[in-house]
């Protein structure tokens, strides 16, 4: 635990914890609403040998005592490429697996299904084999959500009234971009792109944009995320879509600290989902 964090946790039991896990890294946030400022925002490189994923997850958090405090509460952000959506009705883990194997028959992993309440679907999604066990074991039994739950849970109020604007929001990284739509108050569209170059980010808008017959001078797209990334694509998309604008950050999530505005913006959404 460095200096920092010793000094501000002094009653882990009152702070919550909030990890983000994607192929190379561990992001992460710890705050209290008992004090305001108190965000603190970090990121860990994980040192993988070969293709032994888990193990690199192991040793990340267990040479990083402050994550293994015992904290008010705990939630797990897991990144996933692999993953669908389904109607609210498939519960069934038997069946949700069916779903998934029908789609990526040549995956392996371990397939779990996480509820959308505000969006009324579920994501059937892939964490690595053994993933899951170890994040159950480690943290006392966290709240585990599949990367798209935020976005999507975070910006269906934008929505909710029904009105005839379709919006698109999109939340850039710099090897990833994910998305949802939503279109009078329905989630239509959360995937999520791997990417190497800003065209690639335009290309899927744009071949999202005209597989669902949006309006290129009405309806929105919403950017968040690396702000270097989207202040590069703001200005080409806006050559073939009329309203491009950056997602205005939280007002809630500037209570919690400075350190907010740095930290991964699915953290901070994850966070406000759960207050």
């Amino acid at each position: 635990m460095s200096q920092t964090e010793s000094s501000l946790v002094q009653h882990p039991e009152r702070w919550r914890l909030l990890l983000s896990l994607d192929e190379h890294n561990i992001h992460y946030i710890l705050y209290t609403p008992d004090q305001s400022e108190s965000l603190i925002a970090r990121s860990i490189g994980l040192q993988r040998a070969g293709d032994d994923y888990l193990k690199a997850v192991e040793n990340a958090i267990y040479d990083n005592p402050v994550l293994l405090e015992g904290y008010a509460s705990v939630s797990v952000a897991v990144h996933t490429s692999h993953f669908l959506v389904t109607p609210p009705d498939v519960t069934d883990e038997e069946e949700a697996k069916r779903l998934h194997d029908a789609l990526y028959n040549d995956d392996e992993g371990e397939v779990f299904i996480s509820h959308l309440p505000k969006c009324q679907v579920n994501v059937v999604y892939l964490m690595h084999t053994g993933l899951a066990g170890f994040l159950q074991r480690t943290f006392n039994m966290p709240a585990v959500y599949p990367h798209l739950y935020a976005l999507a849970e975070h910006f269906q109020h934008l929505n909710a009234g029904g009105n005839d604007i379709a919006r698109m929001f999109i939340n850039v990284h710099e090897q990833r971009v994910d998305m949802v739509l939503f279109r009078k108050g329905r989630l239509e569209v959360a995937n999520s792109f791997t990417v190497r170059h800003n065209s690639d980010i335009v290309y899927f808008v744009l071949h999202v944009w005209d597989s669902f017959q949006l309006d290129r001078k009405h309806d929105e797209i919403q950017l968040t995320g690396d702000k270097i990334l989207r202040d590069e694509i703001a200005p080409e998309l806006r050559t073939y879509l009329r309203y491009v604008m950056p997602a205005i950050f939280p007002a809630a999530a500037l209570q919690l600290g400075g350190e907010a505005m740095q930290a991964p913006i699915e953290l901070i959404y994850l966070a406000l989902c759960e207050s």
